[in-house]
């Protein structure tokens, strides 16, 4: 029990030590694109929510959000970067979207785990949802905190945040792919 205990705190670990690299490297997780900036570290959050348990999804989106925020005060790499210096916009929505990435994907891996076909398509369609709705969080938050800049959130949904929920679901499917014939020795329920 104590082994099952250390490894399982050492691969959150893991996954933590992935989120805050990704973080803090520039161009790694925040890709600035003009006033824009990529984020493709909900794609790890997504995985790590698919491989563990729910309660780890919520650590992943917690680390993801409190990275933003310390981001956005210490290293501010955007124009949008002054906004998420406030954790209500950065750390509070990205924690809720690592616990529904992890109680969705907890779902996903319950009825399909053992089904290829489904879990291939099951995968891809969670992870372009949870990403849109980690979107729909964060701006809709920003919203919140500065009225003003409903405009620009339908914009960011229909550029930025696309082009974030289509590449979570490509590389989501490509890792449960590669993964698959090994995939339930990772699986924690």
């Amino acid at each position: 029990m104590r082994n099952k205990r250390v490894q399982m705190m050492s691969e959150d670990a893991l996954f933590i030590a992935i989120i805050i690299l990704m973080a803090t490297v520039p161009f790694l997780g925040f890709i600035p694109i003009g006033p824009y900036t990529l984020t493709i570290i909900p794609i790890v959050v997504i995985l790590g929510a698919f491989f563990f348990r729910p309660v780890d999804g919520f650590i992943f989106g917690l680390t993801f959000g409190l990275t933003s925020w310390i981001n956005a005060l210490t290293n501010p790499r955007s124009i949008m970067d002054p906004f998420f210096a406030h954790p209500e916009v950065s750390v509070l929505p990205r924690a809720l979207f690592g616990l529904l990435a992890g109680l969705l994907m907890y779902f996903v891996k319950k009825h399909w785990a053992n089904n290829r076909k489904m879990l291939l398509v099951s995968v891809p369609i969670s992870a372009f949802i949870l990403t849109m709705l980690h979107s729909v969080f964060t701006l809709g938050m920003l919203i919140i905190r500065e009225p003003s800049y409903k405009d620009v959130f339908w914009v960011i949904i229909g550029s930025n945040s696309l082009l974030e929920a289509g590449l979570a679901a490509i590389i989501s499917t490509i890792v449960i792919q590669s993964m698959y014939p090994i995939l339930n020795r990772f699986l924690r329920y």
